[in-house]
């Protein structure tokens, strides 16, 4: 059965901006497609995300209107340009209208924080579902909301992920990881230069030319030999 998208409303044409107001975005491309908040079970046209809300509250949830979890269909989108690979040929690009919701980035999960779906299947919800959208200073597990548990900030030094698709220069040696030690008898190649220690300042570097005589200098006389009379 081939999926056909849904009609738009007949009789009724919104300007762009309020295009853009009547709408909500996918979690998955993070288009604003939807007419409807969070949970309306419809599928997104740009990456055939259905939009559940259980799997928005839950991200690692596999088991709700979509076969993979919502992170796992972040990741497909970026390469596949659909939430799963064989829904590439389903369908289409984003229109004029359906821009990014602003501020819409994939998950994170070394910055991002969301619920146990096991230790809190029966927990209340948000009444705004539109709480649920993690990317947003809305976001009902942040700080500033009520209720809600502490929001992870990223750790000193953290570098966020390369983005999908993303390839290393070719030769790109990857640095050990800390407290590295190579095995004994390990031989390095040619030519390798080992890190400096932890804390080392390297000198001066030195001037190769020498530094201009003092103003009144007089060089001395040259050692001639005597004159022979």
């Amino acid at each position: 059965m081939t999926w056909v998208p849904p009609r738009p409303n007949v009789g009724f044409e919104p300007t762009p901006q309020q295009k853009v107001n009547l709408k909500f975005p996918c979690p998955c491309c993070g288009r604003l497609i939807f007419k409807k908040p969070p949970g309306s079970k419809i599928a997104c046209e740009i990456c055939y995300w259905i939009d559940d809300a259980s799997q928005l509250r839950w991200p690692t949830l596999a088991n709700g209107m979509n076969f993979v979890t919502l992170m796992t269909a972040q990741r497909n989108y970026g390469l596949h340009g659909a939430c799963e690979s064989h829904f590439a040929k389903n369908v289409r690009q984003p229109g004029p209208n359906e821009y990014l919701d602003n501020g819409f980035r994939p998950i994170d999960p070394a910055i991002d924080f969301f619920e146990d779906p096991v230790a809190t299947a029966r927990s209340p919800w948000p009444q705004d579902p539109t709480l649920l959208f993690y990317w947003r200073p809305t976001f009902w597990l942040r700080p500033q909301t009520q209720n809600a548990p502490q929001y992870r900030q990223p750790p000193p030094g953290y570098v966020p992920p390369p983005p999908p698709g993303y390839a290393p220069p070719p030769g790109y040696v990857p640095p050990p990881p800390p407290g590295y030690a190579p095995p004994p008898g390990y031989v390095p190649p040619p030519g390798y230069v080992p890190p400096p220690p932890p804390g080392y300042v390297p000198p001066p570097p030195q001037n190769p030319y020498p530094q201009p005589p003092p103003p009144g200098y007089v060089p001395p006389p040259p050692n001639y030999p005597p004159t022979q009379r």
